[in-house]
């Protein structure tokens, strides 16, 4: 390869389960040119064959392989290696974006710095979260820093979020210390003095991993004695190197505060986990330590930090871990205490330290949040609260607000009169602390007075006078003596926190927010704006306003996918009045047939051999014209240019209107999208409930090549078409041209309203992470329990009284997966017991009460009276999952724990990490505690209990109730039935596909479904049953072959009219081999799947109950040779059977009642 710009080095060590992910993430990399050099440090596992395969697969990866001498040698191993002009580190069990050094590479080639950073977030298993190191680094992109002006980079001090020059890593000699770990620190700090400049850059690029408990690396071992030395050590090295070679007090306050709030006290803070040795260790070193900081870096720690290093330079260890431990469990409900101007903590050992040691003026953090934001002309309306936390502003006189529209690069200032407070006792509610179980509504802190809303007018003189740039709105509040002042921002999610830009006067007003999430309200000169789009039978005529010289310049349509231009002549003319448009710019109609026109195009003038934006004014946004068969819709970038989308026609919410008895949706499409013969009508769609209802539609508008349709929705009307309680996605069904297309909101500030109707509420939203239209239909609370904190009275003050209450002796209660469903084992009991023992009362609590059930159960709304009724009176409890923290068992009630599955992967305490603290664990024990019963279908599961929930109680060895119907329902007359339901062919044998989910909202369909097709549709069909979290997000073909029965909520009627089930990891492997009927693993993730995971029980290539294939050629294979299952798999399907189904028998349910309700089934 050519001399690559730059050199990725990766150090490995046993790193089997996530090198792959790493190394994709650079061979995947956007930049071009870029060697990638692994270093094999001695690994015993997998690794080195890892990399030799990607060595042999791509030319710009080469691997080393070498003794064990720790990461530090391993990096200063592979610099040796290294060729290119840059330089970069990459730790082997993290990633990093598929862009993450074409953009440190383009930053800094750009600005001539000598090394770039990017922004780091941390991820594990389950989660994606902030990395707390970075979030003080990058608050905002920077050009040519450095760390004697932006002391925050201190916090910069990890190698692999970065690239150096090559020859300014060479000509320093850096080199990363070895034999020890935290090797980073000491290279990192002089880097950054050393660079003549760094480029910080707020974009995320790098996830570092964060592993889960029982495979950690030593540096999240925290209470590991080598890492606590070999931190010390690092800590001692930036030290020295300050000693010797930087000089300014401020810089080394800095240093200084940065190791006492981070580099030392995550250590601390594990103390009270700690042997004797460890604590010793720290004691006395840390002791000596805090002798040479700078009392200002010590006097900026928070109070309770400052007390819990006091008592070490003492070297008092009772003393520390006694306040260690009210940090962890009291701190939080303790309030400060307030002395004339000044506020303390009220901590423990108070009366044996000076006063100001406690003091806390300054550490009192603002809470704040933007709640709305949306534009009235040219008025900004602003809604949002803020308040000091800690600090009370019960009365409108403890607080007093003031607002400042700033510019940050002219620093000047316009006081902003149109601010008012609000009001807000819900934060209060929310945010104040509640601090009994028996008072409700009872707070530690009021913070009534925290809400502020202001109206600010852009076309005010005074702003239009401002320089251009970045402006912040700050607030300045006192809040009961404590000030601050601070920019807004923090805004809810969702767009109603984030409306779009506007054209006022000669200035263009955006509004973004900055890594930090303050709001920015950024104010630029406006150059070129596109008043009209029109597309006639000549061609698409372009109008505008420019202060660039017309002739000289050339209007530019750019696809930057399809790599398209258009580019046309701008012809001047006369405007009427200043804001008329003073250019027309002709595309002809010839010149955009010539080209595959679909794709998005984007808007620019070009002038003096530079594209200057071509911004769209607002009210243009949503236009659209019929342009063949496609549409043309006029949108914008996100930095306001002319988008012009050309593609398939489009269905867009244009209003919601809630009347008094009736809901009226306009919706709007191009004309193109009807005909004379056009019957339109909107369906309501709920997946839950797999049911669809349709409404008449009707022209309202015809205007040019714009068409409005109405819809109008009858709410109270539940005996024509019932609106049921849930989700609804809204669909537009156009009956000529055979098509349903979606509807998706266009326009800003419709995006969520709401009417009550009846016992109903009514919500349309957009959803959160697109534009697409829902119905959301929720029962309205009645009066007692409408609203948090009115539950919160029945909860803490009533339902305690209800306890008292006699209790009903035959009453059982029902939950499933948390309220969420009418299904599982507690329906298959429930169903028994209300057919064969109706003296019972039985009760099922729900969070939709809409839910549809069998037989006479009475349904009940979670956190409603009735709920908190039944949890008090009721003796017999059942659930799969469990009941809140809150209930308290009365002493002669039983819980039956069903379980809902044959576990696979680990559960409770046996997950890695789930259950990693003492409170946790206490909590979890608390619930578990609770059961009397629990059913299990083999000893399998039984042991599974004892470990992962601790239950020593009475097992139920007699099977899952939900398994009986495959033993009572498995007949011809019964399979038939289902199959009309289904509506699916009566004389094909029938394929089962459920796979497990993956990740949310994502599926990948990894077989060849055509193929499939051609080669077994002959004899069979196919059944897709996806979980519920990735169902809405699968497209598959419309054809009678393939059979779409995710909504099917019954999945055991499905087991039975299925010949084989083909699965992957899910449990449904272990109910259906009571079938003995083919199962097939399509496992074509094994190594990927098996290995992310938290741990899993068994070794599923041990105990298939069927073949395993990787691809569809081999699931081709496995089905044809389908005859021969029970010859080849007959023993190893039996150990399955006489494993994981022992005691499944058809009477679960029987036998369960039996022993649970004490019923005597003779």
């Amino acid at each position: 390869m050519n001399n690559p710009v730059l050199s990725i080095i990766v150090p490995i060590y046993n790193v089997e389960k996530y090198l792959e992910e790493c190394i994709d993430s650079l061979v995947n990399q956007t930049l071009n040119n870029v060697e990638i050099i692994l270093v094999n440090d001695g690994s015993t596992d997998s690794s080195g064959v890892i990399a030799d395969r990607y060595a042999n697969n791509y030319e710009n990866v080469s691997v080393y392989h070498k003794v064990n001498g720790g990461l530090g040698q391993a990096r200063n191993y592979g610099t040796k290696y290294a060729s290119g002009d840059y330089i970069a580190f990459v730790d082997s069990d993290d990633y990093l974006t598929h862009d993450a050094y074409s953009k440190l590479y383009n930053t800094i080639v750009e600005s001539d710095s000598d090394i770039a950073i990017g922004n780091v977030v941390r991820f594990n298993s389950t989660k994606i979260y902030p990395s707390v190191l970075h979030q003080k680094v990058f608050s905002e992109d920077k050009l040519n820093a450095h760390i004697s002006k932006n002391p925050e980079l201190m916090y910069d001090t990890t190698a692999w979020n970065k690239i150096f020059k090559r020859k300014f890593w060479e000509n320093h000699n850096l080199n990363f210390p070895e034999g020890m770990l935290y090797e980073d620190l000491p290279v990192t700090i002089p880097a950054h003095f050393l660079a003549k400049s760094v480029d910080v850059i707020t974009d995320v690029i790098y996830y570092w991993r964060a592993r889960d408990e029982g495979d950690q690396s030593i540096t999240q071992q925290r209470t590991d004695l080598r890492n606590l030395v070999d931190r010390l050590k690092a800590v001692k090295m930036v030290d020295q190197y300050f000693q010797n070679n930087v000089h300014d007090s401020q810089l080394k306050i800095a240093k200084d505060y940065k190791a006492l709030d981070t580099d030392l006290l995550v250590y601390l803070n594990q103390l009270d986990n700690a042997d004797e040795t460890y604590i010793k260790t720290y004691l006395d070193e840390v002791s000596l330590y805090l002798s040479t900081v700078e009392t200002e870096a010590f006097n900026k720690l928070k109070a309770i930090d400052r007390l819990k290093y006091h008592f070490v330079e003492q070297k008092d260890k009772e003393k520390v871990l006694d306040i260690i431990k009210f940090q962890k469990q009291e701190l939080r409900y303790s309030k400060i205490e307030r002395k004339g101007n000044d506020y303390f903590g009220n901590y423990p050992y108070s009366n044996e330290v000076p006063s100001d040691l406690l003091k806390l003026n300054n550490e009192l953090v603002v809470k704040k949040k933007i709640e709305s934001m949306k534009w009235t002309g040219s008025t900004l309306n602003v809604k949002g609260y803020a308040y000091v936390k800690d600090i009370d502003i019960k009365n409108q006189k403890n607080m007093k607000v003031n607002a400042v529209l700033v510019n940050e690069d002219s620093g000047e200032k316009y006081i902003l009169s149109g601010l008012k407070q609000c009001k807000r006792k819900d934060i209060t509610y929310r945010f104040g602390i509640d601090i009994s179980d028996k008072l409700p509504l009872k707070r530690l802190y009021n913070y009534d007075w925290s809400g502020w809303e202001i109206d600010i007018d852009f076309t005010d003189p005074k702003i239009l006078k401002m320089t251009n740039g970045k402006m912040k709105i700050l607030l300045s509040i006192d809040a009961n003596g404590i000030k601050r002042e601070f920019p807004i921002g923090a805004p809810v999610k969702g767009r109603v926190s984030k409306p779009k830009y506007r054209i006022l006067e000669d200035n263009i007003i955006f509004l973004k927010y900055n890594a930090s999430w303050d709001l920015i309200v950024q104010k630029d000169e406006l150059l070129t704006k596109v008043n009209h789009v029109k597309l006639i039978s000549e061609g698409l005529h372009v109008l505008g306003k420019t202060k660039l010289p017309i002739r000289e310049g050339k209007l530019c349509l750019i696809n930057y996918k399809a790599s398209e231009e258009v580019m046309v002549e701008m012809d001047p003319i006369e405007p009427e009045n200043k804001d008329d448009s003073n250019f027309i710019a002709k595309i002809p109609m010839e010149s955009l047939n010539e080209i595959d026109l679909r794709g998005d195009w984007f808007g620019h003038v070009l002038y003096n051999s530079e594209y200057t934006p071509l911004t769209t004014d607002i009210e243009l946004f949503g236009e659209r014209w019929t342009f063949g068969q496609n549409e043309l819709k006029v949108s914008h970038s996100p930095a306001g240019n002319l988008l012009l989308k050309v593609g398939d026609f489009s269905v867009n919410v244009n209003k919601v209107s809630y009347e008094e008895k009736k809901i009226k949706i306009e919706l709007l499409v191009a004309k193109g999208y009807l005909n004379g013969d056009s019957v339109c009508k909107l369906l309501l769609e709920n997946n839950k409930l797999n049911k669809v209802i349709s409404y008449d539609t009707k022209i309202i508008e015809k205007e040019n090549e714009k068409v409005i349709l109405e819809c109008v929705i009858d709410p109270l009307d539940d005996k024509e078409v019932g609106i049921e309680e849930g989700t609804w996605e809204v669909y537009l069904l156009n009956n000529h041209a055979d098509r349903k297309d979606r509807v998706y909101y266009d326009l800003e500030n419709i995006d969520k309203q709401s009417k009550t109707y009846g016992k109903n509420k009514f919500t349309s939203y957009r959803g959160k992470h697109n534009n697409k239209a829902f119905l959301k239909v929720k029962k309205e609370w009645d009066w007692i329990e409408r609203g948090p904190r009115r539950q919160e009275v029945i909860k803490k003050l009533l339902y305690p009284l209800m306890r008292l209450l006699p209790q009903k002796k035959k009453t059982v209660v029902f939950e499933s997966y948390w309220g969420k469903s009418f299904d599982c084992n507690p329906r298959a009991l429930y169903e028994y017991i209300d057919e064969n023992h109706k003296d019972f009362e039985t009760v099922w609590f729900l969070k939709n009460t809409g839910t549809k059930i069998n037989g006479s159960g009475k349904k009940v709304r979670i956190n409603s009276f009735k709920y908190y009724y039944y949890l008090a009176t009721a003796k017999y409890f059942v659930n799969n999952v469990n009941f809140p923290d809150f209930y308290k068992k009365r002493n002669n009630s039983k819980e039956l724990q069903t379980m809902h599955g044959t576990p696979l992967k680990t559960l409770g305490l046996d997950v890695p990490g789930d259950v990693d603290t003492e409170p946790k664990k206490s909590k979890f024990l608390n619930r578990c505690s609770r059961w009397d019963y629990l059913t299990v279908p083999s000893n399998y599961v039984a042991d599974v209990a004892k470990s992962a929930f601790e239950f020593d109680r009475d097992i139920l060895r007699v099977g899952y109730p939900r398994n009986d119907k495959l033993f009572h329902n498995n007949n011809d007359v019964y399979k038939e039935k289902i199959k009309r339901e289904l509506n699916i062919p009566l004389g094909k044998k029938i394929i089962l596909y459920a796979p497990t989910w993956r990740i949310k909202n994502k599926f990948n369909i990894e077989m060849d479904i055509d193929k499939l097709q051609r080669e077994l549709s002959d004899e069979y069909i196919i059944l897709f049953k996806f979980h519920h979290f990735v169902s809405n997000s699968i497209n598959l073909p419309n054809n009678d072959f393939v059979h779409n029965v995710s909504r099917y909520d019954d999945i055991r009627d499905l087991y039975l009219i299925s010949d084989i089930l083909i699965t992957d990891y899910s449990s449904v492997m272990f109910d259906y081999a009571i079938l003995n009927k083919p199962q097939i693993l399509f496992t074509y993730d094994l190594e990927n799947y098996r290995d992310k995971l938290r741990g899993m029980y068994l070794d599923i290539t041990e105990y298939a109950p069927g073949p395993l294939t990787r691809n569809t050629d081999e699931l081709l294979d496995a089905i044809k040779k389908v005859h021969n299952y029970h010859k080849d798999y007959d023993a190893q399907i039996q150990l399955f059977r006489n494993k994981f189904c022992e005691y499944d028998d058809g009477h679960a349910s029987e036998k369960t009642a039996r022993d649970f309700l004490g019923i005597n089934n003779k």
